[in-house]
């Protein structure tokens, strides 16, 4: 459960610190983040995020950014972490010393070229899908998510699971699946759709 902070906590703790965004109250509505938000949210957890040898470190000094996005948030981000630090140690995927993960090959998101992939971030996945794929997707994500909730509907989308995500409750899968389906509306460029550990923190842009 979110837990409400005076906004003062995070101005001495972070560069990104922005008095504008409320990240508190953006993720407990449970909609999709604007630009903005994700990419503040994004900034605000990498203050405690380096890498060393191949692996995703976490400083685990983060009372307050638990206090800030809440304990659930801050173990979905942790969990996705030690997720991708076992795929690395099972030489699955490699975490470079900048932190750039190696993509994830996956077929069928590879057919047309840099339209459709899968990339993998210390936060989550980016799904790059044309128009045609995104309307597979997110039609897909309606319908598994009602038998399989949202961590199972991705995991089927994306042809591996999400670590964190895995808590998620299926309601997101119909969040997600409109959200989708809204921004690939009035354009024929296809959507880049960003899913952190974190479910309620997902955004999507034309690519």
């Amino acid at each position: 459960m979110l837990t409400a902070l005076p906004i003062s906590v995070l101005a001495n703790e972070t560069d990104y610190y922005d008095p504008e965004i409320d990240l508190y109250e953006a993720l407990s509505e449970e909609r999709e983040l604007t630009e903005d938000e994700f990419y503040y949210l994004i900034d605000v957890m990498e203050e405690y995020i380096s890498y060393e040898e191949g692996e995703i470190v976490i400083d685990g000094n983060f009372e307050s950014l638990t206090e800030y996005i809440g304990e659930d948030a801050v173990e979905d981000m942790i969990e996705g972490v030690e997720y991708l630090n076992e795929l690395a140690e099972d030489d699955e995927l490699i975490i470079t010393e900048n932190g750039t993960i190696f993509e994830y090959d996956n077929d069928e998101f590879t057919l047309q070229a840099r339209r459709n992939r899968v990339t993998r971030h210390w936060w989550g996945v980016r799904l790059y899908t044309c128009r045609a794929n995104t309307i597979r997707a997110f039609r897909e994500l309606r319908a598994r998510g009602e038998r399989v909730g949202f961590a199972g509907a991705l995991t089927a989308l994306l042809g591996f699971g999400l670590g964190g995500v895995a808590v998620a409750a299926g309601g997101f899968s119909l969040v997600l699946a409109t959200a989708m389906e809204n921004r690939n509306r009035g354009h024929t460029r296809g959507i880049r759709t960003s899913i952190p550990w974190i479910p309620a923190g997902f955004s999507t842009a034309r690519q």
